[in-house]
């Protein structure tokens, strides 16, 4: 499986560790404008790679206002295809 970077993204040292990491829940809290959405989408599709078994309508991700969770899921689906569909 590629890095996160693989897809042109340029990560810093905490969305990476974010991204990749391991078994449990994950809270990711940070400012305006700092990529959580990239993060959270970028998390959700390592997950996908990381599981074949796991599809999308098993992933609980929240956001705080509705236009953010509609970005999520285009996103998500963009660059997870099918699997991603939530």
């Amino acid at each position: 499986m590629g890095q996160p970077e693989s897809a042109g993204l340029l990560l810093n040292d905490a969305q990476r560790r974010a991204i990749t990491h391991g078994d449990g829940p994950l809270l990711v809290i940070a400012g305006a404008g700092t990529g959580k959405t990239r993060v959270i989408t970028e998390r959700i599709r390592h997950l996908l790679e990381s599981d074949d078994s796991l599809l999308g309508e098993n992933i609980l991700a929240l956001t705080y206002t509705k236009k953010a969770i509609a970005e999520l899921r285009i996103r998500v689906a963009k660059g997870t295809g099918e699997r991603g569909k939530m």
